[in-house]
């Protein structure tokens, strides 16, 4: 309906490995503020996130990155369910070891290779 917001999740899955990414829309021209800046808020938060991606990166530096952003914004980060990404698993949860923290820049695995 006009107003709306339509969230599309689209999956990929080769070779055993699913990757997963969602993206919000909205729907018509007359969009209640709050939804617009929800939509527009969120997806600068994924572009911060993906603007920290390079060689040796540790995952948490891009969940610190759109956490940072969100909060700066008055909105919160979930954290119960955080399963968008790659994984062997469709929605995988993130890592149960309690000592990564998924959101602390100097946590997590390194990124290696080329990640452009």
């Amino acid at each position: 309906m006009e107003g709306d917001i339509l969230n599309i999740d689209v999956t990929v899955i080769l070779d055993g490995w699913h990757g997963d990414t969602s993206r919000m829309f909205y729907i018509g021209e007359r969009i209640p503020v709050k939804a617009r800046r929800l939509v527009d808020v969120t997806y600068e938060a994924m572009m911060r996130g993906i603007a920290v991606v390079q060689p040796g990166i540790r995952i948490g530096a891009i969940g610190d990155a759109i956490q940072r952003y969100a909060e700066s914004h008055r909105y919160s980060v979930v954290r119960d369910f955080c399963g968008h990404g790659v994984g062997r698993v469709f929605h995988d949860r993130p890592p149960s070891d309690p000592r990564i923290t998924v959101h602390a820049p100097t946590q997590g695995p390194a990124l290696a290779g080329n990640v452009s």
